[in-house]
């Protein structure tokens, strides 16, 4: 039985535990507390928390007390080796009144260690072992009892819900983080891409960027060059969130710029590459199509940079077929590329789709993509306007993907040829 003054102390101290679990959000902090309340709690010498590392094999102590800063920076044990290592792979217990004679314990250099007896719980949480509370030695010589076990059992729960509310509120803090990169990431994006698309002569034109949760770095643009010719330009940058939106900002200005100096599909992504690719890092590049459509001759120019080529719808044949332009490395990777340019000589009512991976790599519940396959299905038979098509297909991916989220955004340019 427990004193009536023992007990009032041991309640004392388990609401200061409870205090300090509550009130403190520095995680590092609340551990250095619990462990250091558990001596004093159990009457011992030492203490230490265990945790299990990431790749789940190696331990190393979290929080110590009554231990040499030396031991604590370098103590390293792998799941299943030593006392600690033993409790953590059992998720059991471990009580040992005498270590001299216990055949467990094995005790490395006499000099450092002076443990007499020891007992160790384990940290589960949610069925998982998470890693090790352990004492040594009581204060007043005597071994520990199945009590003391039940005690620290229920210190060591303590410690589970430190370190859960810990983690919680760290993923907390990730995801407000990413919301608001995501919000400003989106604002950027909406802002930089085109609003109403203008009218050019002989040609109708449509876009929309639908996007996903997670932003990407899609972009597109129709940019009068001169009274006779207009630059469509489509593309994506590697990555996703604000540096990806960042980067896009960056991307498509150089368009906008070199669009006023240089005339030609193949000038204007040579102009953009060698400008990016004097930024060149590992983790920047771009894929882009880009088209010139003549307003006179009707006549439409692709040049590629590594992305998808764009279907032609012929209105003649009623044949959905990928524009036979070239691929060059994408954007931004190696300066003194050149563009080798594909031009068409178009006829009325026929229409071009310039697209991005998330259409064509948009899935379902059951992890299907969508496929050109599916896209060309989509245009085949279609004789209305530019809009009316790129309404049709955003409608045939949203009904193909269902209640899955686009991991992509969806976006779309459609010409037509009056």
């Amino acid at each position: 039985m427990i004193a009536a003054a023992e007990k009032s102390s041991v309640e004392t101290i388990l609401k200061e535990i409870s205090d300090v679990v509550s009130s403190i959000d520095d995680e590092q902090r609340v551990m250095d507390d619990l462990v250091r309340l558990t001596t004093t709690l159990l009457g011992v010498g030492t203490c230490s928390l265990v945790l299990i590392e990431t790749d789940g094999v190696e331990m190393r102590i979290r929080a110590g007390f009554g231990l040499s800063p030396e031991v604590i920076a370098n103590f390293r044990q792998r799941v299943g080796d030593g006392i600690t290592g033993f409790v953590a792979k059992s998720g059991k217990p471990l009580l040992i009144e005498d270590v001299e004679t216990h055949p467990m314990f094995q005790r490395k250099n006499r000099s450092r260690y002076s443990t007499k007896s020891l007992l160790s719980v384990p940290l589960i949480h949610r069925q998982r072992t998470i890693g090790v509370l352990n004492v040594n030695n009581r204060n007043d010589g005597g071994v520990f009892t199945r009590s003391d076990e039940m005690l620290l059992s229920v210190l060591a729960n303590f410690m589970v819900i430190t370190i859960e509310k810990a983690q919680m509120r760290e993923k907390l803090h990730e995801q407000e983080k990413y919301e608001a990169e995501l919000r400003v990431a989106r604002e950027i994006q909406e802002h930089i891409l085109p609003g109403a698309i203008p009218v050019r002569p002989k040609w109708h034109l449509a876009a929309r960027n639908v996007p996903a949760r997670s932003v990407a770095g899609d972009f597109y643009d129709v940019i009068p060059l001169d009274d006779s010719h207009t630059c469509v330009v489509l593309g994506d940058v590697c990555g996703k969130g604000l540096p990806a939106a960042l980067y896009m900002v960056r991307v498509l200005s150089y368009y906008r710029v070199v669009a006023q100096v240089r005339r030609t599909a193949p000038e204007i992504m040579s102009f953009v590459n060698d400008l990016l690719a004097a930024e060149w890092s590992e983790r920047t590049f771009v894929t882009a199509a880009a088209c010139v459509l003549d307003h006179n001759t009707g006549k439409a120019t692709f040049c590629s940079a590594g992305h998808p080529a764009p279907y032609h719808l012929c209105e003649r044949t009623g044949k959905v077929e990928p524009v036979a332009v070239e691929h060059s490395l994408p954007l931004g990777i190696q300066a003194g590329i050149t563009f080798e340019p594909f031009e068409l000589n178009t006829q009325p009512g026929d229409q071009f789709v310039l697209y991005t991976d998330g259409v064509t790599e948009a899935k379902n519940g059951r992890e299907e993509m969508y496929c050109e396959t599916r896209l060309r299905d989509t245009m085949k038979g279609h004789h209305g306007t530019a809009q009316a098509l790129l309404d049709r297909i955003v409608h045939s991916v949203e009904e193909f993907s269902g209640l899955t989220l686009q991991a992509d955004d969806v976006t779309l340019v459609v010409i037509k040829r009056d």
